[in-house]
């Protein structure tokens, strides 16, 4: 159980420093971590590509 805890607790944090916010209605499941990740990357290369 505590790591579960912690772990929420470090996706939380994580998500608040990449733009997500708690208020943010979506399940914290690897695979939305994975595609939340994977978006922003892109975003991220489209914006520093020019």
């Amino acid at each position: 159980a505590e790591n579960s805890w912690r772990a929420r607790w470090q996706l939380r944090a994580f998500d608040r420093i990449i733009g997500f916010g708690d208020d943010s209605p979506r399940q914290t499941s690897a695979a939305n971590v994975q595609l939340s990740l994977q978006s922003k990357r892109l975003r991220w290369e489209m914006t520093f590509s020019g």
